[in-house]
């Protein structure tokens, strides 16, 4: 039976465990949409635009074990989605991008949409592939699959013409994955593989076992492998920090989970118990400006770093010792080394689990000094969150200052996941990213933390939420001060805006625009009640949008760090600015 390219391409992506895929149907790529919409595995939704799109896809690689697609038309269709790849390729996350393509082989000029779609997005996707042959859909697919996950994962695009969509060929055969990975095994790069007798696993266990003082640091790229980092933790007595991205990678629950950060930008937990870290072991992560903090981030001189990719090391920080390959496998053959040396860590662990735990409780006391009585307060929002919601509860934050507030006060267990942009400002992605993982989770409650300016950009898309019937929380975070500027009738011109200050912005009618339930939220009083409340629309998989007039004025720890570090370099003249809003 003859199969054409577009129905050869859905084939393909059934075959790797696509269940859903992301896109606006245009032109260049109809005849994808109308064949996916003949697959009984795959489901296809529409985005109002394709920036929502592609953070639905990325949320997709993010919170399920599926990789997340996104299909796009040719020229206007990238450009629209450029920020949402280049987002995923800074945080090292998989996307499969497919767009519909020019046919490179019509003589005429001028064609509509005729980009190079290839130069544009060169430096932000791992691999571009033309298919200019419908013989090649089924491997194309393939290969950009393999390379998106293979190493350091990241977006990649497979461009495939409407003169190819439509082709039929009668010869084709319907090749598996699995089938084509076995034909394909030695062209295939393979992770670099290691045994416990390896001398470098030998020296990372003699430098962590001499060390008076070590130290962890987990980032995206330990997900897999948080049993091995917990057991490392405890025979070396050793605390554990984060990276934003990395939140998940160790449970808050942990007794030597110290937070997120190290030192520079890290909460007081974490400054406490790395200050005098002799030797950092640094796994699945970059030192990059946002896991470092401008870069004023003190690193031992023993700092061991486990990454996928060897281009990360000696980044910015000179490592005394690099191992690039599969964390869980090269921290497993770790393992089996402590277990046979001569030490012994109990007595400091147990110290140690008790400092952090008296140190945590101390901290924690700070955020519930004064209930707001006519405004929200930051430490009695999360703590309501965290004690009405299920610890399988996904929560999807925005770029801005609520970001860190998430990370910071709505701690994450082993089974709770918090995704946000780390690396890139992308505005919008907690809508976005949010009614992707509903979609793929709809067990799961699911909650959105963003502000005005994310409505903004992708607000419309919780029309997707509405006809999709997914029950999504979002709570959108005001400057009460702004809002009252605004009731007062200020004359603010003059004044630079802060992150969220939005203020002709009426939530309740957009709230109504976009067929979600709506709640206002204006003192701590009133949490609870706006809770519960919400509770019955999700029930009825309705989608919420809280109102939240928060106190912008108690600041997490990390933002005040990362605001003073940052201000540092600025001249006086641009501090007094920036610190009278002029």
């Amino acid at each position: 039976m003859a199969k054409n390219g577009a129905s050869l391409l859905v084939h393909a992506l059934e075959q790797i465990g696509v269940e859903v895929v992301f896109g606006v149907p245009g032109v260049h790529n109809i005849e994808i949409f109308k064949e996916v919409m003949f697959s009984r595995y795959i489901e296809p939704v529409i985005a109002t635009h394709e920036l929502s799109a592609g953070y639905m896809a990325d949320a997709i690689s993010r919170t399920t074990k599926s990789i997340g697609v996104l299909i796009i038309s040719p020229g206007s269709g990238l450009t629209n989605a450029l920020t949402a790849i280049t987002n995923s390729y800074l945080s090292s996350v998989p996307i499969i991008v497919i767009s519909g393509g020019i046919d490179k082989k019509n003589e005429k000029n001028f064609l509509m949409n005729d980009i190079d779609m290839q130069q544009i997005s060169s430096n932000v996707v791992k691999k571009y592939v033309y298919v200019d042959n419908v013989q090649n859909v089924l491997s194309s697919v393939y290969d950009v699959y393999t390379v998106a996950n293979s190493g350091e994962p990241g977006p990649v695009i497979i461009e495939i013409p409407l003169k190819i969509q439509k082709a039929n060929e009668n010869k084709i055969n319907l090749l598996s994955y699995k089938k084509y990975k076995d034909l394909n095994d030695k062209s295939i790069t393979k992770t670099k593989q290691y045994n416990a007798e390896d001398k470098i696993i030998k020296l990372a266990c003699e430098l962590l076992s001499s060390a008076s003082k070590p130290g962890i640091c987990v980032g995206w790229g330990a997900m897999h492998a948080l049993e091995q980092v917990e057991r490392i933790s405890e025979l070396l007595a050793a605390p554990v920090c984060t990276t934003m991205q990395g939140i998940n990678a160790f449970s808050f629950n942990h007794p030597l989970h110290t937070g997120i950060g190290y030192v520079a930008n890290s909460s007081p937990i974490a400054q406490k118990f790395f200050e005098n870290c002799d030797c950092l072991l640094a796994i699945g992560m970059k030192f990059s400006d946002s896991n470092s903090k401008n870069f004023t981030t003190k690193v031992p001189e023993t700092l061991i770093h486990i990454d996928i990719s060897s281009e990360v090391f000696n980044k910015n920080f000179q490592s005394k010792l690099c191992i690039a390959g599969d964390s869980k496998i090269i921290l497993t053959h770790i393992i089996e080394n402590l277990d046979n040396m001569a030490f012994d860590f109990s007595k400091t662990k147990d110290e140690l689990i008790s400092q952090i735990a008296k140190e945590k409780e101390k901290y924690r006391k700070t955020w519930f000094e004064n209930l707001g009585e006519n405004i929200v307060t930051p430490g009695f929002f999360f703590n309501a969150l965290r004690k009405h919601f299920p610890k399988d509860t996904i929560v999807v934050a925005d770029d801005g200052k609520h970001t860190l507030l998430s990370a910071e006060l709505f701690p994450m267990g082993n089974e709770g996941t918090l995704i946000c942009p780390t690396n890139y400002s992308a505005i919008g992605y907690g809508i976005s990213g949010a009614i992707a993982a509903k979609f793929e989770n709809r067990n799961k409650t699911v909650i959105s933390i963003i502000n005005d300016g994310a409505l903004l950009v992708c607000g419309n898309e919780l029309l997707t939420a509405y006809t999709k019937k997914l029950g999504i929380l979002f709570f959108v975070f005001r400057n009460k001060k702004n809002i009252e500027h605004k009731n007062n009738k200020l004359e603010t011109i003059s004044h630079r805006p802060s992150s969220s200050s939005i203020d002709i912005l009426d939530i309740e009618y957009f709230a109504k625009a976009v067929k979600a339930e709506y709640i206002k939220l204006t003192t701590d009083i009133d949490i609870t009640g706006a809770i519960e409340k919400s509770k019955t629309f999700l029930s009825r998989n309705k989608s919420v949008l809280i109102e939240v007039e928060l106190d912008y004025s108690i600041k997490s720890h990390m933002f005040t760090r990362s605001f003073q570090l940052k201000s540092s370099r600025l001249s006086l003249t641009d501090r007094l600015k920036m610190f009278f809003k002029i």
